[in-house]
């Protein structure tokens, strides 16, 4: 897994709630824009008309036509986006996207209130909303949304003739008061001597944008995080993170989950520990882990606890904040409860692992099939699963994207 090759090099990986997954940014455009709709109000008309209510969007896909190629040459796959609003009884359709299978796979990511949706056509990439507008546009891989969709940033980075003098070009956009900030972001003047600094995610209101190290080549990066104020322009540095490292004799994996409107950072601090069975050689990470969480607003760090058995995964926040879940292998979901942050009194809610967490319910993965499990009735409702191989009859693909929440007008 990637992943598990990653947090063993070190990385901190960025895990931002509002997006329902993990969120990487691994490559940068040629210079920061924005594709504009002919008209606004065009663009929010079809807005208005979206019922309120928290959205699962995930995309399933197989292959339309296997051609005459003994090899895929000359494919055609068909992959298909759904929404189901938690509470009804069956999803909707988005949109359906044929493509050929030399263009690479169709993706899409949650952007906003809307979908960003690579490879959509062989012109590049589309803005797609709930109820199947789209936009095409030029294929974008530096831009990202505050989770109500206010807030557009896009993101270029620049090389001043050396590799150790990067620097990045920020483009914040205000959707309804149309209006532009530019920031400019120099990563040698932030002291960061590995990686590269980039966007990971927005607050709703615009206000503050998080920068972290990207990782960009051989080495670990330690872990490290940024605010960069949108009303002056200063960027700060998040200290009791970074100290968290320099505070240990020897090297950590992390994994870090985030959540920008809430200004709360939970981090998780894995040993690095021999690891023969990892495909990619060297170590994984392993118990110890010790769990941090860190208040953004006032830069400070509370240890909540540690467990000297397991390497406990990705931590997901609570939807009302006040507490968090952790996994163990994938095998299972557990809850802690607060106050009582102990592993002996983590309460075990699924078998699985968890992707995604809401007042109402969980989104859980088991295997090849996610589920959606109800927190009140405990009733279980099946999204979608994988099956087979792709030479298979009946082969499909299922990966679950995220989750938009309207709010009433």
């Amino acid at each position: 897994m990637m992943i598990k090759f990653l947090k063993a090099m070190g990385f901190l990986v960025i895990a931002v709630v509002s997006a329902g997954v993990a969120f990487f940014i691994w490559q940068s455009f040629h210079a920061p824009t924005f594709i504009k709709p002919i008209s606004l109000e065009d663009a929010t008309a079809s807005e208005k008309k979206r019922d309120p209510g928290t959205y699962l969007i995930y995309q399933m896909g197989r292959v339309k036509d296997y051609g005459s190629q003994e090899w895929a040459n000359d494919d055609v796959n068909e992959t298909t986006l759904y929404a189901w609003k938690i509470g009804e009884s069956e999803p909707h359709v988005i949109s359906t996207i044929l493509s050929e299978s030399t263009r690479g796979g169709v993706f899409a990511s949650i952007f906003g209130e809307d979908l960003l949706v690579h490879r959509y056509s062989k012109n590049g990439a589309a803005i797609v909303s709930l109820d199947g507008v789209v936009q095409e546009i030029p294929e974008i891989w530096g831009s990202m949304r505050s989770k109500n969709g206010r807030f557009e940033l896009a993101y270029a980075s620049v090389y001043d003739g050396e590799a150790s003098q990067k620097s990045g070009t920020i483009v914040l956009w205000d959707r309804e008061q149309d209006t532009q900030q530019t920031f400019r972001v120099d990563d040698k003047k932030l002291a960061l001597d590995a990686g590269e600094l980039q966007p990971t995610a927005i607050t709703n209101d615009g206000s503050v944008i998080y920068l972290t190290a990207v990782f960009s080549g051989e080495g670990s990066i330690a872990p490290r995080l940024w605010k960069l104020f949108t009303q002056n322009g200063d960027v700060v540095e998040v200290v009791s993170l970074h100290a968290l490292e320099a505070d240990t004799k020897t090297p950590h994996a992390y994994f870090t989950t985030l959540d920008p409107d809430r200004a709360l950072l939970y981090v998780s601090q894995m040993a690095l520990v021999d690891d023969p069975t990892n495909e990619m050689g060297g170590m994984s990470p392993g118990a110890p882990t010790t769990l941090y969480k860190i208040d953004l607003a006032h830069d400070s760090a509370t240890r909540v606890f540690q467990d000297d058995s397991f390497a406990l995964e990705p931590i997901a926040i609570s939807p009302d904040g006040e507490t968090f879940a952790y996994g163990i292998e994938g095998s299972a979901v557990w809850i802690m409860p607060k106050g009582h942050e102990q592993r002996a009194n983590a309460d075990m809610v699924s078998q699985g692992a968890l992707l995604d967490w809401f007042e109402s319910g969980m989104v859980i993965r088991r295997q090849d099939d996610v589920i959606y499990l109800d927190s009140g009735t405990r009733r279980v409702q099946p999204l979608g699963r994988s099956i087979g191989y792709y030479r298979d009859p009946d082969y499909q693909t299922f990966e679950y994207i995220g989750s938009i929440t309207i709010n009433p007008l």
